[in-house]
């Protein structure tokens, strides 16, 4: 995976007209299920200026901005996309900020964020220890470069759902432990805290955790770099890629036989369906692909950019199944073009290629877009 450069010490937000409702973004991709990208709200401004980094590294300096309602500081790198959902900012970052927490100390792993729309304070955050190497399968690449919770929550009602750095899925309370520990999932001062310390005391400024779907011990994967899918949610579905991944030298995946595209049940974590496509045999690098949905033909489909450079079309569910079940795929395809698979035509030689999985496009008229880069 490509090191990701840090959008910003700080999570800046725009000042749209007051008169104008601001319309909600409350997953990768926005609000259309295609993940198109697309937004109908008016009035935002023109242009803005996000400001001048504080020399003291505080943060920015007032008088700085132009068009910008606030300025929050949350750690060193932020990766994944903020999504907006009543009046609420969510997002992921590292855990440089523990700093300023005494009951904790910080592990290099992530943070989850929810912040105030209006005045950017802090409502709550969950802080998601590193991943003990003791923990993951021998040879594994992860986690070297600290980059925390790259994945965008997906906010529903009154569940967010979101991959950790930890290679987990976990679904949140969105209003936090101020409302009391909710769901079956108990253990968040031991959680937060890390395997390896004792229990901390819960705050109510403390992330609430309804359940939590462990992709290494449950689904069996070996993850590389980091997970970093964004959520699908599609009714009682979640749609995610596993994170499964090559081995420390890039030269083979060490669990070729784990599924690579999964749905859980959103009400209880429980595993509903996985693809059995083998990618791992084919795996160039990675999954981080986030999936899409759309409607083809009266039949909604599932759509996602596999580790083997190829896009695959599957069934969506539309009943949650007494057993976990196998997806249906309806097509694939092999986004590269035979000259880069066997340039050479001797079907023994291979063009190593510098690629990022992006997430595929569904418009209105059922047509796919992939974008394909090298």
């Amino acid at each position: 995976m490509t090191r990701l450069s840090p959008l910003s010490l700080t999570l800046t937000f725009l000042l749209a007209a007051a008169t104008v409702q601001a319309a909600d973004w409350p997953s990768w991709g926005g609000r259309d299920p295609g993940r198109n990208m697309v937004s109908n709200e008016k009035g935002l401004p023109a242009n803005f200026n996000p400001g001048e980094k504080s020399p003291t590294g505080s943060g920015i300096l007032p008088g700085t901005t132009q068009n910008v309602r606030w300025v929050v500081k949350l750690g060193t790198f932020i990766c994944g996309n903020p999504t907006v959902a009543n009046g609420r900012v969510f997002v992921g970052s590292d855990d440089a900020s523990l700093q300023g927490d005494p009951r904790l100390k910080r592990t290099k792993g992530g943070m989850v964020w929810c912040l105030d729309e209006k005045t950017g304070q802090t409502l709550w955050r969950l802080p998601v220890p590193a991943r003990p190497k003791e923990r993951l399968p021998e040879n594994a690449h992860y986690g070297q470069q600290n980059l925390g919770v790259c994945s965008s929550p997906c906010v529903v009602g009154d569940r967010a759902y979101v991959v950790t750095n930890s290679c987990e899925i976990l679904c949140l309370n969105v209003k936090s432990q101020a409302e009391g520990n909710q769901g079956p999932f108990q253990d968040e001062a031991q959680y937060i805290a890390g395997a390896k310390n004792p229990p901390v005391p819960i705050e109510k400024t403390d992330g609430d955790i309804i359940w939590k779907y462990d992709l290494v011990d449950d689904l069996g994967v070996c993850p590389h770099d980091v997970a970093a899918c964004s959520i699908l949610a599609d009714g009682r579905f979640l749609y995610v890629t596993s994170a499964n991944g090559v081995n420390h030298e890039h030269t083979f995946c060490l669990r070729p036989d784990a599924p690579s595209f999964i749905c859980l049940d959103a009400q209880t974590g429980k595993l509903l369906a996985t693809d059995t496509e083998g990618l791992g045999h084919r795996m160039w690098h990675c999954l981080w692909s986030p999936p899409t949905i759309g409607t083809v033909n009266g039949k909604k489909l599932v759509f996602f950019g596999g580790g083997d450079g190829v896009c695959y079309a599957f069934e969506a569910l539309t009943e949650v199944p007494g057993q976990p079940v196998h997806f249906k795929k309806v097509w694939s395809f092999d986004c590269d073009l035979p000259n880069y698979r066997d340039p050479l035509g001797d079907g023994q030689s291979l063009q190593l290629l510098h690629r990022r999985q992006a997430q595929k496009i569904f418009d209105q008229q059922g047509r796919r877009h992939l974008p394909r880069a090298e």
